[in-house]
């Protein structure tokens, strides 16, 4: 009774099981490889990952990675999201397929509109085995501006600020928007908006 029982498991076919690349490609595969004794220690996985990076590109992002080794390597899928929760396939990227050398890839988001992105790696083989990697995070960082520059009259500053002048002492603080600046002398000061400090003349 326990070996039919044993033979009813093994031939039952899991819908949606993940198989192990190493294994035969069926329902019931990863099964026939555990109960025959399958060292999974001695496979080779399809690729071997290094240096998966994020890197701001002025307003884009630059997603790479590089393999070290590659078997049966049939595409990768760059996943997006917002909050870290609610991911987007934004594009598919073709792999080698076999390779015992260094291979290096990347793709440039260009569609980058909020602060902070996340980013995620799957990696499809040719027997449709898949396997997705950590998450990666990039904060935006935009070098803030203001004009005109040099300025008479105003200057529109786009964030809330603090006016200094050479000499560190505070003499304007305020919303973003149109300042009048008609009252400061003229002379070099800066500008300090979200930890960055931007320079402008008084003419």
């Amino acid at each position: 009774m326990k070996k039919l029982i044993l033979i009813l498991l093994v031939l039952i076919p899991l819908k949606g099981f993940t198989q192990h690349p190493c294994c035969e490609a069926t329902g019931f595969g990863i099964l026939l490889c555990i109960f025959s004794g399958f060292d999974f220690s001695t496979c080779s996985l399809p690729i071997e990952l290094e240096n998966f990076n994020l890197e701001q590109k002025n307003k884009n992002i630059l997603v790479s990675w590089e393999t070290v080794s590659e078997f049966n390597n049939d595409y990768f899928t760059i996943l997006k999201s917002e909050d870290g929760i609610t991911w987007e396939e934004v594009s598919i990227i073709q792999g080698v397929g076999n390779s015992n050398s260094r291979v290096y890839y990347e793709w440039l988001d260009k569609d980058c509109h909020n602060n902070i992105y996340y980013y995620r790696l799957k990696q499809t083989d040719y027997n449709g085995f898949e396997e997705l990697f950590e998450v990666k995070v990039l904060e935006l960082v935009f070098q803030l501006t203001v004009y005109p520059n040099p300025a008479k009259d105003y200057i529109n500053i786009p964030k809330d600020f603090i006016i200094k002048d050479i000499q560190s002492r505070v003499l304007i603080k305020g919303k973003k928007g149109r300042i009048n600046i008609d009252k400061l002398d003229k002379g070099v000061y800066f500008i300090i908006m979200e930890n960055q400090t931007v320079k402008f003349n008084k003419i």
